[in-house]
């Protein structure tokens, strides 16, 4: 038995026992010593009938098979033997477990009133409790009639009255008719599965409604009969408010889960997710039904499926937060990373009642942290393969990361240094300045460029010129500083001989900050001349070595503006000043007394008047700057008069040939009004457009400022100008930017020189027609007659053989002087050119060429008959025929084709032959070319308005495009393709 009941029943009078289906004691309580003076273990191992008369044996053998039988309990008045003859009377209860033992309780008859009073005793203590608790109890028989009701001390259970229930049944005490009808039904139930039902019903009262809970315990007889219920109605009013209020708050936060930015799912305790929000959805582009239970694990990267479920359920199952990354699908067919997070929910008697979840979409910050990783890699690699010297390190100077080349300059591995800070690396001296720049770098902090002497693993002093750029996060915070350190040892060396020079430049790389500042305040101007004043006496002494202990003072004029501190003596350094409004001055800059011993002095004497003069040569600029700023103004407006009133074009562009202003006379003379709408390779004859391009990309590629061009322009109706261009380039960092031209009309005195080539053409053609006549007509009947004279036949018959042989030979030499002449004055002027036109002309002499077999010339036309002027049918021939002998002497080639087309009024001539080539353009521009047949060429074609094009380069023969226009003094660019 138990030591907690055994002593617990040490002080009752009541006896426990237990027996075995034989009958056999196996304990008793311990009290039974008390009551009848005899030891428990003296019963225990012995059968029942021993300590029983002969006349009580039978009678509880048949009670106990009758036990048996029924399955009930039974009690029994009986007298027990004890030793010396005593007896102990008393009543005997029985009752038989599962197992077959029998259990009960033996009361001595000695007690039995003692128990009553206790009893009573007992039911008066319940009495008055259920009297004073708030809950409703009341007794009913097995029909369901109320035998006693405690009606309790809750104010809302006043309406009841104990002596109004007992004797009547539910409907009768005023119960409606549902509600009885529950009580009826929980009775019965109760009675039928031997067990405590519990109901809940509602009543109406002065217009309120009130919720109670009732428990309803069955009660059996000692036989095992239903005898009634016991009930307890507790008002659970409040209770049910509290319910409603927190259903009513879950259904508002689950509206507001419901369009939630985040991606809502939950749970219940059985692991299957019941809800998803809007917004989950939607990105999944699912029903609900598909997503619930394990529905959502579809949705899942088949890679993170196993992962993820097993996250979720190991949480699930120690119900605890989990963290958990995978891909999801979108609606869209691709995957997304997410960050999943899961939370526990208990419910308010702190049960666990499932999970509640968020997604978030986090793939672009995945993205990025793998590009992170990436660029880190790449930036790890190229700082380990890197000379320099590279490291990254915190405002306070400790570094994060170090390469290979700095952890071996001080003979350290790279991570021993982590952790440590650089400033331990410079001399005491040094460590001082560097804390306080260290301390302006944390305030603004910027790129900088300092130089610092260190002492490698070899005990050697070296230097190294050093690059600080901060490093902000994505907030603009200041993360970290990295560092580029680059030696320049062997430059500090050879510069050791310049050490007051290589004092005063590290003294301006201290000084870079106020510099920067002070030069942007001077760009900017916003500043009055007395504003600059006062900002330089605060400015100015922290950029000296000691700014605690550095003042200035500014006196120019009647102005005087210096820091509280500042005390005129001897060793004050100045700096002349000069100003339009204030006149000359000066700015005076005095030390504290530590400043001015002698060590100072004598070891940097002329960084101080160095800085200062610095700062009186930006201020003299600022002030210069403002005259020179009048004196543009006033230059600007001079300009802008000459740029109205100028008879030239004068014009601003692009570097892409818009343009952006144009002055009134390039209105007035080309007749475009929008010039933003314009562009000039729009105003640009298609003819002239190759050369201006090839002139601006050459002046562009070799950095000229300037070039100068003729070239034709087209009006706003179509005529075409010609134009001397005078062009400027600006640059900005190597790349042309602006073009700033003048252009002058040419047009007049370009068509008096075609006049003057013309009229010198045709004068030398009528010069060529009269020799060619007087060769003709002249020499040629001379000759003619000399021949005629010599083929006498009796001029030699009596000559000797000698002299015969002589005149035969004169003979000869007069028909080749004849045949010469004719030749001759058929090229100065050829018949067939007069008489049957050009294309019969240029037959007749290709015929010529090609009976020489040297070159092979073929001629292709569409018209016999051109209808041109005869001046300009003896050009094109003249001109055809100069490139024909330039080819027989020349190119080295086998074939010459020639077109000769004649479409609309206009000539075209393709010229080419397969020789070697050469560019024309150099051979014209060429000092050495003492030729002039390219250039005849030329000039004879512009005296009659015609174009001429040769092809570029010299490795696929000689090429040439000739256009002429019949009857028109302007060229018909449009045809020249």
């Amino acid at each position: 038995m138990h030591k907690g009941w055994e002593s617990i029943l040490l002080n009752t009078n009541t006896v426990v026992f237990l027996i075995s289906g034989k009958g056999v004691l196996q304990s008793l309580s311990p009290n039974v010593e008390k009551i009848t003076g005899v030891s428990p273990m003296s019963f225990c191992g012995k059968h029942i009938f021993r300590f029983l008369d002969a006349r009580e044996r039978e009678k509880i053998k048949q009670e106990l098979f009758g036990l048996q039988a029924a399955a009930q309990s039974i009690e029994l008045e009986m007298e027990i033997k004890l030793r010396n003859k005593k007896y102990l009377k008393g009543l005997v209860s029985f009752s038989r477990d599962e197992e077959g033992f029998f259990s009960g309780t033996i009361t001595p008859s000695g007690v039995q009133q003692d128990l009553e009073t206790d009893r009573f005793q007992q039911q008066e203590i319940i009495r008055s409790t259920l009297e004073s608790i708030d809950d409703l109890v009341f007794v009913t028989d097995h029909k369901g009639v109320f035998t006693e009701c405690y009606t309790g001390s809750h104010p809302n259970d006043v309406f009841f009255s104990s002596d109004l229930f007992v004797g009547k049944n539910f409907e009768e005490v005023g119960f409606p008719a549902d509600v009885s009808e529950k009580f009826f039904k929980a009775l019965n139930k109760a009675r039928i599965e031997k067990k405590t039902q519990q109901i809940e019903y509602s009543l109406e009262v002065f217009g309120s409604e009130f919720f109670y809970q009732a428990k309803l315990s069955p009660r059996f007889s000692s036989m095992g009969d239903f005898e009634g219920i016991t009930a307890v109605c507790r008002d659970i009013s409040s209770l049910k408010k509290f319910e409603k209020e927190i259903l009513r708050s879950r259904d508002f936060y689950l509206t507001i889960l419901q369009k939630f930015p985040t991606l809502i799912w939950r749970a219940g305790k059985d692991k299957k997710l019941d809800f998803f929000n809007d917004t989950y959805l939607d990105f999944t582009g699912r029903s609900l039904q598909e997503e619930q239970n394990f529905g959502w694990l579809e949705q899942i990267h088949p890679e993170d499926q196993e992962y993820s479920l097993k996250i979720y359920k190991d949480a699930f199952d120690k119900k605890v937060p989990f963290r958990m990354e995978y891909r999801l699908r979108h609606r869209s067919g691709k995957y997304r990373w997410v960050l999943d997070v899961g939370r526990p929910l208990f419910n308010m008697e702190n049960q666990f009642a499932g999970y509640l979840g968020s997604c978030m979409d986090i793939h672009e910050e995945k993205s990025t942290r793998k590009m992170l990783v990436e660029s880190e890699e790449r930036y790890r690699s190229m700082v380990e393969s890197h000379a320099d010297l590279v490291c990254r390190w915190k405002p306070d100077a400790t570094l994060t990361f170090v390469n290979k080349p700095f952890a071996e300059f001080y003979g350290k591995r790279p991570e021993s240094l982590i952790g440590e800070k650089w400033l331990e690396f410079l001399s005491s001296t040094r460590q001082k300045r560097r804390l306080r720049a260290l301390k302006k770098l944390q305030t603004t902090p910027k790129k900088e460029i300092r130089e610092y002497s260190a002492i490698n693993k070899d005990g050697k002093k070296c230097w190294h010129h050093w690059v600080n750029s901060p490093i902000f996060d994505g907030d603009g915070n200041l993360v970290e500083f990295q560092s580029v350190g680059r030696d320049i040892t062997s430059r500090k060396l050879q510069e050791e001989e310049k050490e007051v020079l290589l004092l005063a430049l590290n003294r301006k790389v201290r000084e870079l900050t106020f510099f920067n500042n002070f030069s942007s305040l001077i760009q900017d101007r916003k500043l009055t001349l007395t504003e600059m004043f006062e900002y330089v006496v605060n400015t100015l002494p922290d950029a000296f070595q000691n700014p605690e202990k550095t003042f200035v003072k500014i006196s120019i004029g009647e102005i005087n503006i210096c820091s509280p501190e500042f005390t005129e003596t001897p060793d004050c350094i100045h700096e002349k000043i000069d100003s339009m409004q204030f006149g000359s001055g000066k700015i005076q800059v005095c030390f504290s007394p530590e400043q001015h011993q002698e060590k100072y002095r004598n070891s940097e004497p002329w960084d101080e008047k160095i800085l200062l003069s610095i700062v009186a040569d930006l201020l003299n600029t600022h002030i210069k700057k403002a005259e020179a700023e009048t004196m543009l103004a006033t230059s600007e407006k001079k300009f802008r008069e000459l740029f109205e009133n100028i008879t030239d074009i004068v014009f601003l562009t692009d570097a892409k040939g818009r343009f952006k202003s144009m002055n009134p006379a390039g209105t007035l003379k080309l007749g475009y009004r929008q010039w933003e709408k314009v562009s000039l390779y729009n105003v640009v004859a298609p003819s002239s457009l190759p050369a201006l391009r090839e002139a601006f990309t050459k002046a562009v590629r070799n950095n000229q400022t300037s070039f100068t061009i003729e070239t034709d322009l087209v009006t706003a109706k179509g005529n075409i100008l010609n134009f001397e261009v005078n062009c400027m380039i600006r640059f900005s960092g190597g790349e042309a930017y602006e073009i700033f031209g003048v252009a002058r009309d040419v047009t007049e005195s370009k068509q008096l020189s075609k006049r003057l080539m013309k009229a010198i053409v045709e004068t030398e053609e009528k010069e060529r027609r009269r020799f060619a006549e007087e060769l003709h007509d002249g020499l040629g009947p001379l000759l003619s007659g000399i021949r005629l004279y010599l083929q006498k036949a009796d001029v030699a018959w009596d000559l000797p053989e000698k002299e015969k042989r002589v005149l035969k030979y004169c003979n000869e030499l007069a028909n080749d002087a004849i045949s010469q002449t004719r030749t001759i004055a058929n090229n100065l002027m050829p018949n067939v050119l007069a008489d049957f036109g050009l294309v019969r002309a240029l037959k007749s002499f290709i015929s010529k060429i090609n009976e020489l077999g040297k070159i092979q010339i073929k001629l292709a036309t569409n018209e016999e008959n051109i209808d041109l002027q005869p001046v300009e049918y003896t050009i094109i021939y003249r001109v055809i025929t100069e490139l024909i002998n330039n080819s027989l002497k020349h190119s080295s080639g086998k074939n010459v084709s020639i077109d000769l087309h004649w479409v609309n009024n206009i000539l075209k001539i393709k010229y080419h032959d397969d020789g070697k080539g050469f560019d024309p353009d150099a051979l014209i521009k060429h000092p050495g070319n003492k030729g002039m047949g390219l250039k005849n060429i030329i000039n004879r074609i512009k005296s009659i308005n015609g174009s001429l094009e040769f092809n570029k380069g010299n490795t696929s023969g000689f090429s040439a495009k000739i256009l002429i226009t019949a009857g028109q003094e302007v060229l018909a660019e449009q045809a020249l393709k």
